[in-house]
């Protein structure tokens, strides 16, 4: 990898680079929806069952949470379902458009869309998101390995943007 201003460049041909983070985007999303049977499976499918990793700092607790972000817009499924296809359509939209190349740009937007997808999922099947991540030294909300995912892409966008890059 080579570094200009901000900017980091693979030498390889541009959908090389799609192909990798289109891979990174199935295996994150896989291992989101893995880690969700695991937990249902440890929790015998009860919610606020779970298992302590670390007591008093991490737990795996099972939630159903049928919101967005920490319970926001709860019950309101088709809307929630809605408003992540129409970014993703608009996502794949720009990438259309503009084909970018910045591996910054590329890997953020995988991690989101694998994320979003995740998600995803558990709306359309289930009619909710399947939670567990319980960090309990801070008594934060409970989330799962998409929120992870779709937390650390959005910070790498907001990198991105920051040292404005341009493809």
């Amino acid at each position: 990898m080579t570094m200009y201003y901000g900017e980091i460049t693979l030498k390889l041909n541009r959908w090389v680079k799609y192909s990798i983070f289109g891979a990174l985007a199935v295996i994150l999303t896989v291992i989101d929806q893995l880690s969700k049977v695991w937990i249902v499976d440890v929790a015998g499918g009860i919610e606020g069952k779970g298992i302590d990793v670390l007591p008093g700092i991490l737990g795996f607790t099972y939630l159903k949470n049928d919101g967005a972000s920490m319970g926001l817009f709860g019950g309101q499924r088709y809307l929630l379902i809605a408003v992540t296809v129409a970014v993703f359509i608009a996502g794949i939209w720009f990438f259309i458009k503009h084909k970018p190349e910045n591996m910054l740009l590329l890997c953020s937007v995988s991690l989101v869309a694998s994320g979003a997808v995740g998600n995803l999922i558990d709306r359309v099947l289930l009619g909710y998101v399947r939670d567990f991540i319980d960090l309990e030294f801070i008594n934060f909300y409970i989330f799962n390995f998409a929120d992870c995912a779709i937390c650390v892409g959005a910070g790498l966008l907001i990198l991105y943007a920051f040292l404005n890059v341009k493809d």
